[in-house]
């Protein structure tokens, strides 16, 4: 039998529990906040990934890299998160194949913004060029300027 008595807290027990909160709540908030954090890193990755694709099909088009960087930017601009990040679209060519790198910053939560540095997420496509085209046979020029390549020699 429960009596009135007993829901009554002990003597000197009755902020224990609110100490024992106040104590873990900063601990508690800063995982939350970093799983927050890494939530939105992940998503955009995610979003850096798609738009390197999207960049490529610009380039294979026929688009230019200013194209591509504008293209690329109103992209970033769909999700509201990521609306004011800068993202930059680079090229980068060679005899056999050109890669196509679009880098961006993720947004930081406030709080973890003073722990360090943000973090650059890049993502990168590379496309071969058609060799098997009787139209586009390499002249013994670029067949050399691809050994020298891989050799090392610039």
């Amino acid at each position: 039998m429960l009596h009135w008595g007993h829901w009554i807290h002990r003597r000197g027990e009755s902020g224990q529990a609110l100490i024992e909160f106040v104590m873990i709540l900063p601990i508690l908030l800063v995982v939350l906040v970093s799983v927050f954090q890494l939530a939105l890193i992940c998503e955009a990755n995610l979003l850096t990934h798609m738009a390197v694709r999207h960049a490529a099909q610009i380039h294979l088009a026929g688009g230019s890299q200013r194209v591509m960087q504008r293209e690329v930017s109103q992209y970033f601009q769909q999700y509201p998160f990521m609306n004011a990040q800068s993202v930059q679209v680079s090229l980068v060519q060679s005899p056999m194949m050109t890669t196509v790198i679009v880098s961006c910053k993720p947004p930081m939560v406030t709080l973890l913004k003073r722990f360090g540095k943000v973090p650059t997420l890049t993502a990168s496509m590379s496309l071969g060029r058609d060799f098997f085209d009787l139209g586009r046979v390499l002249d013994i020029r670029t067949v050399l300027r691809f050994r020298d390549y891989l050799k090392g020699v610039k």
